[in-house]
């Protein structure tokens, strides 16, 4: 998380100069790139997990068996979320050239109708059982608000999955971030037209091309996935749809029990079928 404002303080210091040093560019890339590791290394691994792999089959299996396709993962996944990094963090940027307002404006927007859809939709209760509704609600927002805002900046892909972000607004966040940074430039440009000075062509010259840099990198990943899970980058499952599905399909007692570790909101919906099956088992349990 440190390296977003780092990342934003450098590239505020590059957007203002003229005649950027190479070591300015080589300090920025490695920052962006580390962070993109640890991003690439934490999906990664949690999708190569036999235990998750167990958990949630329809959900953890993207990554290929080949040797050589995991290597193309790993470096795919390292450069789609520096990539994107640099993406939030220019157009950030660029609108902070306006006032701070205007970035707090885009942020907030971005974030209203990301909580917006999760609550019309039933998914807004964070999965964690924190405790009684009040704390948990509490709750549900800070993490629901946190995890947002780390998958805005570095387009983490294991935040698509339903207890997170989910793959449809894990998508929608992502075209959102790429979408906006051509806005950012023009506005950006035509402010500096308008104040009667030169816009810094050779950092704007750097975003377009790392915008289409990333979006090939993210295409490369995205066609070396296993074709089954594709799916999953924009799948509209909830995160107390796939709890009740997991339930549903689960073939062994102990993973039908995991639904218990969800908030209860996750299995309200089944209380009577959950009960059924408690009273079913038992004697057998005891």
């Amino acid at each position: 998380a440190e390296a977003i404002p780092n990342t934003i303080i450098q590239l505020a210091a590059m957007t203002t100069s003229t005649g950027i040093e190479t070591g300015a560019w080589v300090s920025l890339i490695i920052s962006a790139l580390t962070t993109g590791f640890i991003s690439a290394t934490i999906s990664y691994d949690w999708d190569t997990d036999p235990e998750k792999r167990k958990s949630s089959p329809d959900f953890y299996g993207y990554v290929p068996a080949k040797a050589s396709k995991r290597l193309i993962m790993m470096i795919t996944l390292t450069g789609f979320s520096a990539g994107m990094l640099l993406i939030r963090c220019l157009t950030i940027v660029l609108l902070g050239h306006f006032g701070a307002k205007y970035v707090f404006i885009f942020i907030a927007i971005d974030m209203f109708i990301f909580l917006l859809i999760k609550i019309l939709r039933g998914d807004f209760w964070y999965w964690i059982p924190f405790g009684g509704d009040t704390i948990q609600a509490m709750m549900s927002m800070l993490f629901r608000v946190i995890v947002k805002l780390v998958t805005d900046f570095t387009s983490l892909v294991h935040m698509r999955h339903p207890n997170e972000v989910g793959g449809a607004n894990w998508l929608l966040g992502l075209i959102l971030s790429m979408g906006m940074l051509p806005v950012a430039f023009q506005l950006y440009k035509a402010d500096q037209r308008g104040k009667g000075t030169e816009s810094n062509e050779e950092a704007l010259f750097v975003g377009k091309l790392l915008m289409a840099l990333t979006t090939l990198i993210f295409l490369i990943f995205f066609f070396n996935t296993e074709k089954s899970f594709r799916r999953t980058f924009y799948s509209s499952e909830t995160g107390k749809g796939l709890a009740v599905r997991n339930f549903r399909q689960a073939k062994e007692e102990a993973e039908k029990a995991r639904i218990f570790e969800n908030t209860h909101h996750y299995y309200d919906s089944i209380e009577d079928e959950l009960k059924q099956w408690i009273n079913g088992n038992w004697y057998m349990w005891v």
